[in-house]
């Protein structure tokens, strides 16, 4: 069996090198207990919201466009190439990687996780079957220079690396872990910083030797990062994105956005220092895994479902909707058009999500209180007049915006609804997630 004190009886250790200095929004912030950080108010209303999220009771509504070249030989016809996603469930029926779905990709890294876990934990450790095993995992889920540079680094430390494993899962598996062994130096320094690796290649190492830990990688934390988004909009949550739910993101490869921020809140991005890295993980983790088997969601259900979770979060995170003028590669890139966006609101009025506008909250909360019962309903890109019945509020929020090809010389529908009809409210491009309790309740 593996035992980790045997670290300290091995040759002579390289030099100790202190730690890079990290940049400030590469620090891990405060580090709770597992259970402090889940009794965490926000937190626990956000794992509410993901509960409500994996059952389908709140729906995405998610445009997705994937591209030909990685998906299934027959993923156009049974899905087609871009499609709308109601839930969650409906993301991960559409996972797919290097031409595999899940069930194909399932398999193959139940092979390699076995035969990792066997060599760590099996008996008499090789390292260099780790290290061929490493090799496996970075091949299967990098592009090949990332991969050939995490295969280099496990290389180079050799006999010393499955200690390294060791230590990273201790502390990944900790109730409150020490994330300081993820620091940027990424030398093996005994008794000190810098001793794990933390990055999108051993996070799926991690991933495959520790239940309960999901591959966090740029693409889950760009879709984590905007569900985090959609739930501070959705509660009303004031000023930055809160420190218990910063969780971070970084660009993809291509062009496809994958820019999170919006709204006011702005999400820091993932760095080469492990730290801030490995508790974005954990806290993921934490955070999914309570939602997952607290929701009852029979499509993720089961001991080992929490990798379903993870790769709903997968496609989502493929290439999110270009909102706030946000676009390329590294989300950086603010149109011009955009800069109304940013100019400050009338008081009590709030902006719309997907396109140029404000409504007065008191406006809408009186609209409610006398007799409104529904909300948001019909098509998203037709003329107004064609698609939104004046009694909704659809009409209303669409007239107050002045959408392209709508006809903003129409007034404003502020005509009562007595017909008492009750229509689920509904996700468009014109607002998100509101309902009639929120828009009738407290103004926070």
């Amino acid at each position: 069996m593996f035992v980790e004190e045997g670290a300290r009886t091995m040759n002579r250790p390289p030099r100790q090198r202190p730690a890079k200095p990290m940049r400030t929004t590469d620090k891990p912030s405060e580090n709770y207990t597992k259970s402090a950080y889940l009794k965490l108010p926000l937190v626990d209303q956000f794992v509410h919201y993901l509960r409500r999220l994996l059952r389908g009771e709140e729906l995405l509504h998610f445009e997705y466009s994937f591209p030909r070249a990685y998906a299934p030989a027959n993923f156009h016809k049974q899905f087609g190439l871009k499609g709308l996603a109601r839930t969650l469930q409906d993301l991960f029926d559409r996972y797919h990687w290097n031409k595999r779905d899940y069930a194909e990709t399932a398999i193959e890294l139940l092979r390699i996780q076995h035969a990792l876990r066997e060599s760590l934990y099996g008996g008499t450790i090789v390292p260099m079957t780790i290290n061929e095993l490493i090799g496996e995992v970075m091949y299967w889920g990098l592009p090949k220079p990332a991969a050939e540079l995490n295969i280099a680094w496990a290389q180079k430390h050799g006999h010393r690396l499955p200690f390294a494993l060791n230590d990273a899962i201790l502390q990944l598996k900790a109730q409150q872990p020490d994330y300081d062994i993820f620091a940027c130096d990424s030398s093996f320094v005994l008794n000190g910083a810098g001793r794990a690796r933390m990055n999108a290649g051993f996070t799926k190492v991690y991933s495959l030797l520790l239940r309960g830990i999901i591959i966090y990688d740029g693409r889950v934390g760009a879709a984590l990062c905007w569900l985090v988004r959609r739930f501070l909009v959705s509660i009303g949550h004031p000023g930055h994105v809160p420190d218990e739910l910063a969780f971070l993101w970084s660009a993809g490869r291509g062009r496809q956005n994958r820019n999170p921020n919006g709204n006011g809140f702005t999400f820091d991005k993932l760095s080469v220092d492990g730290r801030a890295w490995a508790q974005a993980n954990v806290r993921a983790s934490w955070i999914l895994e309570k939602a997952r088997i607290t929701s009852g969601a029979t499509w993720c259900s089961g001991a080992d479902e929490l990798r379903k979770v993870e790769c709903s979060l997968f496609m989502l995170g493929y290439r999110l909707p270009i909102e706030g003028g946000e676009s390329g590669k590294s989300g950086g890139i603010v149109k011009k058009t955009a800069r109304a966006k940013t100019r400050a609101l009338p008081p009590s009025h709030i902006a719309l999500v997907n396109t140029a506008g404000s409504f007065d909250i008191n406006e809408l909360e009186k609209l409610v209180r006398e007799g409104q019962g529904y909300i948001l309903i019909g098509s998203t890109h037709g003329r107004l007049s064609e698609d939104a019945p004046l009694e909704t509020l659809e009409y209303w929020l669409r007239s107050k915006a002045g959408k392209r090809g709508d006809h903003a010389s129409e007034p404003p529908a502020l005509q009562q609804n007595h017909c008492n009809r009750t229509v689920p409210a509904r996700e468009t491009d014109m607002a998100r997630a509101f309902t009639v309790e929120q828009c009738a309740g407290s103004r926070r």
